[in-house]
């Protein structure tokens, strides 16, 4: 990775106005390249089934003989994520929540996840208390070969604008039935994340209000 450096302030006081230009386009590119408008991933792990002992737990299984066990969804079965908002949040950009999984077989019938989740920004002085449950439906299509690796995003208008710095969101993955002929083979949930962007490297405090000194 290369870039050029910024002008000497010889040539600022030679020309000030074209000085402030060639600053500016010094600094966008700057902030381009490291901190403002890229695309970043807000992971968590799926929690475990079996904690609340119920049959709509996922099932771990070993995954395609391997001895590494993964979160395997049979229709109606559920895991809960929960996520936490980094402090680099790009205000008022959009999220884009998507389910990475996989098929343990050939059959290209369509799979249909459910997102529902609760949220709750940070307010110290009023506390704020948990949205009521919200619902995003992703539908992947498998490709036909067996234990490969599936992307499904939700789509531009549906994403979601980005929550506040310290907002928690508490979610539910399901698989859900497709309405039509549901997929038969395995299908692996491996996890759930946001695509974000990030405005700056961190706020300038570390609670509320996170943008002033």
């Amino acid at each position: 990775m290369s870039f050029s450096p910024p002008p000497s302030m010889v040539d600022l006081v030679k020309d000030n106005k074209q000085g402030d230009s060639i600053w500016k386009t010094w600094f966008n590119s700057i902030y381009e390249r490291f901190g403002g408008n890229q695309w970043y991933d807000l992971t968590a792990p799926i929690i475990s089934a079996g904690r609340r002992g119920v049959t709509s737990d996922f099932d771990w299984v070993n995954y395609n003989g391997t001895g590494i066990y993964q979160p395997r969804f049979s229709i109606n079965e559920d895991g809960i994520i929960n996520f936490h908002i980094n402090h680099d949040i790009k205000r008022g950009s959009k999220m884009y929540p998507h389910v990475h999984w996989s098929c343990a077989g050939n059959n290209a019938s369509p799979v249909h996840w459910e997102l529902n989740y609760i949220y709750a920004a940070r307010d110290d002085d009023s506390p704020i208390a948990f949205s009521s449950v919200q619902t995003k439906t992703l539908i992947g299509t498998p490709s036909g070969v067996s234990h490969t690796h599936h992307v499904t995003e939700t789509s531009d208008a549906n994403a979601l604008d980005a929550f506040e710095v310290d907002t928690i969101i508490c979610m539910q993955l399901k698989r859900v039935a497709n309405g039509a002929t549901d997929n038969t083979n395995d299908i692996f949930g491996h996890f759930v994340d946001f695509h974000y962007q990030r405005e700056r490297f961190g706020t300038i405090s570390k609670s509320p209000d996170f943008y002033k000194r």
